[in-house]
């Protein structure tokens, strides 16, 4: 399935259950940051590797049924705006080599200064 075709999947869920009244910028951003903190809170008091997670199954599970809730709002806002969200994702990474050159940042942590 294409990007396009989950995102149309996503919209006709929505319309399918008349839920587009409730579906404005303001309550899906809201709706990302609150399945943000779910996917927060599946680390919260521990600092697991990237392979402990995948060695535990009922856990990478969890985490990838969080991930998929701020995924599935993330779209449904690109859908609402007619962004693409993978021009978009483009576009920023772009922005973001300019604003942190490899050979400057390479190795740190630092946040950018302007």
């Amino acid at each position: 399935m294409s990007l396009n075709e989950l995102m149309n999947e996503i919209s006709n869920f929505v319309s399918e259950r008349d839920w587009e009244q409730f579906h404005n910028p303001k309550n899906i951003a809201m709706s990302i940051s609150i399945e943000a903190g779910e996917l927060l809170e599946c680390l919260q008091w521990d600092s697991p590797t990237a392979l402990e997670i995948i060695s535990d199954e009922k856990r990478l599970n969890q985490l990838a049924d969080e991930i998929a809730d701020v995924q599935i709002y993330l779209l449904r806002m690109c859908s609402m705006l007619e962004i693409d969200p993978v021009e978009n994702s483009k576009r920023k990474l772009l922005l973001n080599k300019k604003k942190y050159p490899a050979e400057e940042f390479s190795g740190s942590s630092r946040k950018y200064n302007s």
